[in-house]
């Protein structure tokens, strides 16, 4: 069994501070680590079920994925303030991070581009203080504004790979550590190609699903099926085997005698 490990760079910087409120953003070295540690504990997860001699020997790849930071040089909207984006402290950060990523084993780093679009943006704190009176346009600093930056082929980069993988049988698992839905339409092609999907949101609880009971009012019976009939999840805090709710019912539905329900 070999698994491959996709992680959404952006989505997992954002995480990161929260669950881990010490770390330094800015470190290379101590987000290279926590990065590491992340993949060794899905393996060893993985490794509980499969057994193998170590759990590195469960890892296909590991693909972290972001944008090569904006180079070019500008001005601060107010101040007119000249500055050189490639020497910020997030332009040095992620290229320290990057090149620390490469060296891994077993590791690949897949870059998109940060675009531009627009120059400056006034925050909405800003924006509402203008509106409400609060503050005047004269008040604005260059604190208040932000620069109009977009990533570029990010998102289509994590799910070209999550289909290269299914359908090129290059790995049996796929952990992908995101939070956009935009990887949906890939995860299923996954799906129906035979690849588990596990979806590692930090501090999250991880079900993986392979099929359902379904109890058949009409005629008793309970039926087994896939999952992609599952329209809807629902957590009873209070489960008591007896009832489960009907999506678009306002109360549940009780079968004393049926133990199982879907």
């Amino acid at each position: 069994m070999k698994a491959a490990i996709l992680i959404d760079g952006g989505y997992f910087l954002k995480r990161l501070g929260r669950v881990r409120r010490g770390i330094d953003l800015l470190n290379a070295e101590a987000v290279d680590d926590a990065i590491g540690q992340l993949v060794e504990n899905h393996l060893k997860q993985l490794n509980k079920i499969e057994k193998a001699g170590h759990p590195y020997s469960l890892l296909y790849r590991c693909f972290f994925y972001d944008a090569l930071p904006y180079m070019a040089k500008g001005h601060l909207p107010i101040s007119g303030k000249a500055i050189d984006y490639a020497k910020s402290d997030q332009a040095t950060f992620r290229l320290a991070l990057f090149d620390r990523l490469r060296r891994r084993a077993n590791f690949a780093v897949r870059l998109g581009q940060v675009r531009k679009e627009r120059s400056w943006i006034l925050s909405e704190a800003a924006q509402k203080a203008i509106l409400k009176g609060t503050r005047t346009p004269a008040d604005l600093t260059d604190e208040d504004f932000y620069p109009g930056f977009r990533q570029k082929a990010v998102d289509m980069r994590i799910g070209v790979d999550i289909a290269s993988i299914s359908l090129k049988r290059q790995a049996d698992t796929i952990i992908l550590v995101a939070g956009d839905s935009d990887f949906v339409p890939a995860s299923k092609l996954a799906r129906r190609e035979g690849i588990r999907i596990t979806d590692a949101g930090d501090g999250m609880v991880q079900v993986q699903v392979f099929g359902v009971d379904v109890f058949k009012p009409q005629t008793g019976e309970v039926q087994s099926e896939g999952t992609d009939g599952i329209a809807l999840w629902m957590l009873d805090t209070d489960y008591n085997e007896e009832s489960f709710f009907v999506p678009g019912r306002p109360t549940p539905l009780s079968y004393p005698h049926q133990r199982r329900g879907a």
